[in-house]
């Protein structure tokens, strides 16, 4: 008799059966008929009538139609009985706007699990919306006003004529419970306006248009924002965002503190570790201090992370003993031998290995094994318990059941995805069980299954590093602090709209970093600090809503950073239930002005965010687009400087000045606080230019600022030491630690404008990005401006910047100039007819391997055809004899990072139009 209780389990380890306490009175109502199943769903707003809901199996032992089978009430859930099996249909959890449920399966014999799925109504339009990489999020359907949401927790279902449907390809024993993924449905009103992504500049360009190393899978596909918000008000209760910590992080893979590091090193880690706990860090992520030694099968065994009286033992003691909490970083970036890659070669048990293609046995191991399951779990709580590690990741991920032919691993041949999935969250939940204060951050292993890979990690990367020479979008800005936030605000930007992941979980990097750990081996790169730019980085992070995590720890804090640092991580860490409901509005990062609005109980704080060199206009309603559900209040600003806005009700307009290259604080509350506001000189940072000519008053003031800073010898040679070793990959200026210095900036795309000055020329030197995009010049003017005086400029073409330090609040603003910066837009009459991989959709390693396809449109129609590997960023494909080719040289797969068992393919047309996009089912011979 199939046993009914109410903690079934997730797989054998019980974590499927979560019960939700909600608010009276928010819960959305719903019918259901005398099979379980829902008739109609009313939110107090808006209702919908169902007329298909159902559910089927579909095994090697037959089709199990729910609605068809006997059934049995029982509270909230309902028994449906046949002869071969046992089916349970539970409803877990009414929200406000969402309901979810969950279907439970037993079978009395050894059965092959092929198919689930749900049947839904017909609407007037109904998508599937993808997120990275190719993982399904959530069906959106349309109904006039109406619209819905609905799916199973996890990266593969799709959308088939009227039904949603996954396929498990699960083996499962007599009498093995599974639980299915949550089925979740939501209902809402449509409002707001249609999302859809922007991109002024990136390191990647093709014709006029601009695109980053991976995109939005759905980036043809606009979305309301009511659907983007309610969407992500559902994915709150999937990360259980609510438990979520706010913490202060050092994250050493981006330092410039070595790996395994010497003797001669030992003083500067503890200076590094004195500087984070004078800035109030509370944990701290070491790079591996040495070679470390890999568990082997014992189940007792462990990493050796930091060995008994070695260097790493004594800074690891050093941290703890003045207070941090240690975590580590495991992944195969830094330490390929010793990292905790599931494809590392722990032993040479063949039960473990994964069976390939051609049925060689590989050194990969696969988590569909339950032997390697059980043995790889044992082993990282071995590791965490013996170091009382607060902190654990993997690099790439927990690991997968990919192209493994195996017949004893619990998956059908050849088609372990699904398992590799549930076994990768499987290994994440039993750590959290064991250590429930363990912080998990993830990183590209986590990114191949999309929105529902995340559901442990606490803090994820994004989409990419954020580092130039991962093809990120570009602003135009000088400052490397600034430049680092603008790119984080960026993707979190894209997490909340394409991806619907909360805000909390944000990478909030701040300082400066770059993707080449070590600073291409530069030492002393911790030395330069970014004057301009670090109190805006701060801030953007806060804006956000993430967890702060600093790439680089200055080597030298003064006071004015430390009082501006401690202050507001406090203020962040106070306020980190505000931050819980954060909401993006406004322009797109690098379009125009952001907001961020935190607000509980129409209280709380908005921040608005400027990335550009000119102060701009900016309005915006005070509604439910940002989270005012109405009332009164009373809006300040409390950053920059403090001052009363104005008294606000529902619906009103609220006009703004916000000053360039700055982050704007307002904070809703009871009454209006005093003006605070300094009289100070109006000091120029744009210069307007007509017809190429343009003045500016070099006010004093200005030359007090520069005047102020005493920059080093010592930093100088830092600097040039840097500038020289990292040419063509990262930025390559000095002004963002020399703010001893007035620099003047010209911003265009393209070549280098002649400029004078007093009639005198003006020697420009080019940023350096990749890819040839010339974007950014600059020249240091300080000696050649007259100061107290009116200066005359002249330009060929560009926008001019002064770029100094303390820039005011603005007393003007200039409107936002308009640009077509949107993605393409979805055009399902393009279609990629045929695609191969060689000849047998099979990698080859050590082999050229080409990807070959054609496309109904023609060659001199199209702007091109893009892949995105499982290797790297989007790639354009080449026009060959009427086929469009990509040819690779084959990744050694120990550095694999990011995989997927299919290549999405795509064309977009010379009008901005997109294809369907093409999944090439791919295998590898395996090493």
């Amino acid at each position: 008799m199939f046993q009914v209780d109410e903690h079934l389990t997730f797989f054998e380890f019980g974590l499927g059966g979560q019960h939700f306490a909600l608010k009276k009175g928010i819960t959305m109502d719903y019918l259901l008929n005398e099979h379980g199943f829902i008739t109609k769903l009313d939110n107090n707003k808006i209702d919908i009538d169902f007329h298909s809901d159902n559910i089927y199996i579909e095994t090697n032992k037959g089709i199990y139609d729910l609605s068809k089978l006997s059934v049995q009430k029982k509270d909230n859930y309902y028994i449906y009985m046949s002869e071969k099996a046992v089916f349970k249909l539970e409803y877990l959890l009414c929200g406000k706007n969402f309901i979810k449920r969950r279907l439970s399966l037993k079978f009395f014999e050894k059965t092959e699990l092929y198919k689930i799925g749900m049947s839904i109504d017909s609407y007037d339009e109904a998508f599937l919306y993808r997120t990275f990489l190719y993982g399904s999020g959530a069906v959106f359907a349309r109904e006039g006003k109406k619209g819905l949401f609905f799916g199973f927790e996890n990266p593969y279902f799709y959308l088939s004529g009227n039904r949603v449907e996954f396929e498990p390809n699960l083996i499962l024993e007599p009498k093995e419970e599974f639980d299915c993924d949550i089925n979740f449905i939501g209902l809402y009103e449509l409002w707001g306006e249609k999302v859809v992504q922007q991109i002024k500049y990136a390191t990647q360009k093709v014709g006029d248009r601009y695109y980053t190393r991976f995109r939005n899978p759905s980036e043809g596909i606009p979305l309301y924002f009511s659907e983007t918000y309610e969407f992500n008000e559902y994915t709150k209760t999937y990360f259980e965002t609510d438990k979520k910590p706010f913490k202060f992080i050092s994250y050493d893979n981006f330092s410039n503190l070595p790996y395994n590091p010497g003797e001669d090193i030992k003083e500067r880690y503890f200076k590094h570790i004195d500087n984070c706990v004078k800035l109030g860090i509370e944990l701290i992520i070491f790079n591996p201090l040495c070679e470390n030694k890999i568990p082997n099968e014992d189940l007792n065994s462990y990493w050796e992370l930091f060995p008994e009286n070695t260097l790493a033992e004594e800074i690891y003691d050093y941290a703890k003993n003045k207070g941090l909490d240690i975590g580590i970083y495991m992944g195969a970036s830094v330490n390929v031998k010793g990292c905790n890659d599931p494809h590392s070669n722990y032993t040479d048990n063949p039960k473990w290995k994964k069976i390939d293609v051609f049925g060689d046995i590989s050194r990969e191991n696969c988590i569909g094994s339950k032997e390697f399951l059980h043995w790889y779990i044992e082993v990282q709580k071995n590791t965490i318990r013996k170091y009382n590690l607060k902190l654990w990741n993997w690099d790439p991920g927990p690991g997968d059941c990919m192209y493994c032919f195996s017949e004893n691993h619990g998956h059908l041949k050849g088609k372990g995805e699904y398992k590799g999935f549930r076994n990768h969250l499987r290994i994440m939940a039993e750590l959290k069980r064991e250590f429930p204060d363990l912080y998990i951050i993830g990183f590209y292993g986590n990114k191949r299954y999309g929105l529902w890979g995340y559901k442990y990690i606490d803090q994820h990367e994004g989409y990419w590093e954020a580092h130039i020479v991962c093809d990120i979008p570009l602003f135009e800005d000088m400052s490397a602090d600034r430049q680092t936030a603008s790119d984080m605000r960026f993707q979190s930007n894209w997490n909340y709209y394409f991806r619907f992941m909360h805000q909390t979980l944000n990478h909030g990097l701040t300082f400066h970093m770059t993707q080449d750990c070590g600073w291409f081996n530069e030492p002393d790169c911790d030395k330069l600090f970014d004057y301009c730019g670090y109190k805006y980085a701060l801030l953007s992070v806060i804006a956000c809503g993430g967890s702060l995590t600093l790439p680089i720890v200055p080597r030298y804090l003064d006071k004015e950073v430390l009082d501006f640092y401690k202050y507001w991580v406090n203020w962040q860490r106070e306020n980190w239930e505000y931050s819980k409901n954060t909401i993006p509005f406004g322009e797109h990062v690098g379009v125009g002005v952001e907001g961020y609005s935190k607000l509980i109980d129409n209280k709380g704080f908005i921040f608005l965010v400027n990335s550009g060199y000119k102060p701009l206009n900016f309005s915006f309603v005070l509604n439910e687009r940002v989270g005012f559900t109405g009332g009164e209040v009373c809006i300040n600003n409390i950053y920059p400087e403090r001052f009363p806005v104005k008294e606000a009700s529902y619906n009103d307009k609220i006009d703004l000045i916000v000053p360039e290259y700055s982050v704007m604080v307002l904070e809703l509350a009871d009454r209006l606080i005093e003006d605070e506001r300094r009289e100070r000189p109006k000091l120029p940072t744009y210069i307007p230019t007509k017809a190429g000519k343009g003045s500016f008053f070099a006010s004093g003031e200005i030359k007090k600022i520069i005047d102020s800073y005493n920059i080093t010898d010592e930093i100088i040679k830092v600097g040039d030491k840097l500038n020289h070793c990292s040419k063509n990959h990262i930025l390559s200026n000095i002004m963002w630690y020399r703010p001893d210095r007035l620099w003047l900036c010209v911003f265009i795309e393209g070549e280098m404008p002649k400029i004078t000055l007093n009639g005198e020329d003006v020697a420009l030197t080019l940023e350096t990005f990749l890819c040839n995009i010339k974007l950014v010049y600059f020249a240091d003017i300080t000696d050649k401006v007259k100061w107290n005086e009116i200066n005359e400029i002249q330009t060929t073409a560009g926008e001019l910047y002064l770029q100094y330090e303390n820039i005011p609040m603005a007393f003007y603003g200039y409107d936002r100039e308009t640009g077509n910066y949107n993605a393409p837009v979805l055009d399902t009459s393009i279609k990629i007819t045929e695609a191969i991989i060689n000849d047998d959709n099979i990698i080859y390693p050590n082999e050229k391997n080409i990807i070959k396809c054609k496309v109904n449109v023609p060659y001199e129609e199209l702007e091109g055809v893009y892949n995105c590997p499982i290797w790297g960023m989007d790639c354009l494909f080449e026009y060959k004899d009427g086929f469009w080719v990509y040819e690779f040289d084959n990744p050694t797969r120990v550095n694999l990072i990011l995989e997927d068992s299919k290549i999405a393919v795509w064309a977009v047309t010379k009008d901005r139009r997109e294809s369907e996009t093409y999944f090439l089912k791919i295998n590898w011979k395996l090493s």
